[in-house]
């Protein structure tokens, strides 16, 4: 048995205790699996405006009718009209602050809403309060759909819509009740012309039927609700969210499908998922349904092309351990060109790329771990050398001669030192680094961790193995 392979491509599965895993690999954390299954370090952020809030950024919002992007942070709006940073508050009524907004545009008009009033700007004046005495007033919700501005009223089963093409009026009467289910709505979205309707019981899909102007779609009642009223999200042609029994679901033709099997022991798990919030991102050419829960300290991403899952975090180095991932909200700023993300606690806007490599100087700690390789015996092993296949020549300007990390433990024992090998100056283009008599073993564990300020691509792994007598 000279050669075995390591088990480090392919999707993490974290179903299971990692002790009962041998040819899987139970963690991808800060890095994605591309379309062969080899691993690549996540995209990393530069930060582009700090607003000084030092609080979360609640909310990002492209406006292209305006060419600027929206930001919310502690209750607070600001424009940002250049890729450079430029900034200006628009100051005037609040939003809650701490809680994610959710906006809808007529075109001439934005409408915001977190959790208290609607706020509407122009983008140019300041933020008001709806003054209509008709609109719902505690708002967590608000979609456009045909002219309408849809809004839902927390704590009730009901949801309003504005005058059409006039989102400033309302009107009493505007309004239906979502009755399939007893349940409060908690959540609204709209896509593909429809209108989703989230309880904690239930979901229900409205239609412009032209008349009402809104009806329930036949057969658009479905008994699965929702476990955290920011995870909705528009995932290809599917909506995708946390159910109430802390599965990730997408709505397949009506019909709920579970996507986060290879997960699901880690979302039970945890203490609480009701605050986790979602963004869809797709960065070069990755689509991710990115979700965070900040009481837990985790985040997950979910490449839906692929159905796979990885662990994102952020990586403390004062205690040396992951908190959840930085970014709290998205926007994709298209005539810039630009992946924008807020961060989650100090007010600060980032741009986030696959060329950037570090989380605004912080380091991005890439690891891949192995299940306990037997190599199909139980009998002890001698490790006689190890290749691993990389992407080398990844020195630059900030990190001329970057590093991987190698460790191991034997027999489910104490983690040993980290032995570190090169991934390559400039132009030194040989594919394997090598490791030499890593010692005897009956199961091993291994950890290839990737902290420094350059690309990293994991392709795979070989060990030559002698098998002793016993």
């Amino acid at each position: 048995m000279p050669w075995q392979e390591l088990p480090i491509t392919g999707d993490p599965y974290r179903n299971v205790d990692e002790s009962e895993l041998d040819q899987i690999s139970p963690l991808a954390q800060d890095g994605y699996i591309d379309e062969l299954g080899y691993m690549q370090k996540r995209p990393g952020m530069a930060l582009i405006t700090d607003l000084g809030t030092n609080a979360t950024i609640d909310g990002l919002y492209w406006w292209e009718q305006l060419n600027i992007l929206l930001i919310v942070s502690n209750g607070r709006t600001w424009k940002m009209t250049d890729s450079a940073g430029t900034k200006v508050e628009i100051t005037g009524d609040l939003l809650t602050a701490g809680t994610p907004v959710r906006f809808a545009v007529n075109g001439t008009t934005m409408t915001m809403a977190n959790g208290g009033r609607m706020v509407t700007t122009d983008g140019t004046t300041v933020t008001t309060y709806i003054a209509d005495a008709d609109a719902p007033v505690v708002v967590s919700h608000v979609a456009y759909l045909d002219g309408y501005t849809i809004a839902n009223q927390v704590g009730t089963q009901r949801f309003w819509w504005s005058d059409n093409l006039s989102p400033l009026s309302w009107n009493a009467s505007s309004q239906a009740q979502a009755q399939g289910s007893p349940d409060f709505i908690t959540a609204l979205h709209v896509g593909w012309r429809e209108i989703l309707i989230a309880g904690t019981d239930s979901l229900e899909v409205w239609y412009d039927d032209g008349v009402s102007p809104f009806s329930r779609l036949n057969g658009g009642f479905v008994e699965r609700g929702i476990g955290a009223i920011y995870s909705i999200q528009q995932v290809g042609t599917n909506w995708m969210w946390l159910d109430e029994k802390r599965r990730f679901v997408k709505l397949d033709n009506r019909t709920p499908t579970i996507v986060s099997f290879p997960f699901n022991k880690e979302l039970q798990a945890m203490n609480a998922v009701t605050d986790g919030v979602s963004s869809m991102m797709e960065i070069d050419g990755l689509p991710l349904y990115v979700i965070s829960f900040p009481s837990a300290h985790r985040t997950f991403a979910y490449n839906y092309a692929k159905d796979s899952w990885q662990d994102w975090g952020y990586w403390n180095t004062m205690t040396a351990s992951y908190g959840s991932f930085k970014g709290s909200t998205y926007a994709f700023a298209r005539s810039w060109n630009q992946h924008i993300v807020g961060d989650s606690g100090t007010g600060k806007v980032y741009r986030m790329s696959r060329s950037l490599f570090t989380d605004a100087d912080t380091p991005i700690r890439t690891v891949r771990r192995t299940g306990f390789i037997s190599h199909g015996t139980m009998m002890h092993k001698f490790s006689r050398e190890v290749r691993i296949r990389v992407k080398r020549g990844a020195g630059n300007a900030a990190v001329a001669n970057p590093q991987m990390a190698v460790r191991w433990r034997n027999d489910g024992g104490a983690w040993g030192n980290e032995h570190y090998l090169s991934l390559g100056r400039v132009g030194e283009n040989e594919y394997v680094a090598r490791l030499f008599r890593t010692g005897r073993y009956r199961v091993r564990q291994w950890e290839f961790i990737h902290t420094d300020d350059s690309d990293f691509i994991l392709v795979g792994a070989q060990e030559n193995v002698e098998m002793s007598t016993r």
